[in-house]
């Protein structure tokens, strides 16, 4: 059977990279990278990190509006995905390469598989919220990592084409850790107090393209009075440049910035610093994964699982809620409490039996 997998971004890579092998060794797999992510540390570099084979097609992605970006991917998907006819598109997440590739994937009328289905959070107008409920309106199966997902599936209908499979992060967690904790080790001897430390990530257009909460996330990190490890995105650390909040950043002291890292490091630093920030559900679940708190820079989140569980809090973009957090200690949950609700690490092994199944002709 012929899968095709289109990506895109950053957590893309880190998904694919899990899945890769398994899929590879029985099928015929195709990799199509749009190239939304076309810095080289948030594509190429993970390609080489995680040994995966090139793309076979590399696109070029429009910048600009949400718009001009979808339709862009739209049209150079067409060719690629027309050409290769695949039995099947797997699409990960809710990325604008996501929605893009299973509409293009529809108009083609080849079935598409979405990872990680059945996601939702209530705030309004957030792109990827819309992605998402997109994706799965599209897809043809749902495949959820959290039982959550999967009843959310079941409320709008769509239970008998979905399954949950688990969270395909914790199982690349699990296949990176001997090299994350040779990592660590060199983190420890470079940064002393990295023990102390907060590490800082934030990315998300609906922070990045409103002032104030932008402002708000700066000046709340800056008042928490820690040592801060801030990596940055490229997208991220152009913004607050123009925004002239990055100097801020760079010259207070106690704070370091840093750029986007390869994904063993940013998995060593959580593991060895005393808490997270972050805007991503990626890192927020990661977070838990390594067993290091993490406080959500959202009001509220996909997985809330992590929540319940006792591993992480929301303190939104608001400066004053951030800087309070500074005297909030969470309570880590045992390890096999979040491997039990997260799939165990054989997420990976249950999205390959799916891919595998008689409803796509494999």
């Amino acid at each position: 059977m012929k899968i095709a997998f289109v990506i895109g971004v950053r957590p893309h890579y880190v998904k694919l990279a899990s899945l890769y092998s398994k899929i590879s060794a029985k099928h015929d797999v195709v990799i199509i990278s749009t190239g939304q992510h076309h810095d080289h540390q948030m594509s190429q570099a993970f390609i080489d990190e995680f040994r995966l084979p090139r793309p076979h097609f590399n696109l070029t992605a429009e910048g600009g509006s949400r718009a001009r970006q979808l339709g862009s991917i739209i049209a150079a998907l067409e060719a690629p995905l027309a050409s290769a006819r695949p039995d099947v598109v797997v699409i990960f997440g809710d990325a604008n390469t996501s929605l893009a590739g299973a509409l293009t994937a529809a108009v083609l009328e080849i079935p598409v598989i979405h990872v990680e289905a059945g996601l939702r959070c209530s705030e309004k107008g957030l792109p990827e919220e819309n992605n998402r409920r997109a994706i799965d309106a599209i897809a043809t199966a749902h495949l959820c990592p959290t039982a959550r997902a999967l009843r959310n599936m079941e409320l709008e209908m769509r239970g008998a084409t979905s399954s949950h499979v688990g969270d395909i992060l914790l199982d690349r967690v699990d296949q990176e850790w001997p090299r994350v904790e040779e990592r660590l080790v060199y983190w420890q001897s470079h940064l002393p107090r990295l023990r102390q430390s907060a590490i800082v990530t934030f990315h998300r257009a609906a922070t990045l393209r409103d002032r104030t909460k932008l402002e708000g996330v700066v000046e709340g990190l800056l008042a928490l009075g820690r040592e801060l490890i801030c990596l940055l995105h490229p997208g991220t650390r152009r913004v607050l440049e123009e925004a002239n909040l990055l100097e801020r950043l760079e010259s207070a002291s106690g704070v370091m910035v840093l750029g986007a890292m390869g994904h063993a490091d940013v998995l060593a630093l959580m593991a060895g610093a005393e808490r997270v920030l972050s805007d991503s559900n990626g890192i927020q679940r990661e977070s838990l994964f390594v067993g290091t708190p993490c406080f959500m820079l959202r009001d509220d989140t996909e997985y809330p699982e992590s929540i319940e569980l006792g591993g992480a809090a929301l303190v939104g973009t608001d400066p004053g809620r951030i800087a309070a957090s500074t005297g909030t200690t969470l309570t880590m949950p045992g390890r096999e409490a979040v491997r039990e609700v997260f799939g165990g690490g054989r997420a990976a092994d249950r999205i390959a039996e799916h891919l595998g199944s008689d409803a796509w002709g494999g």
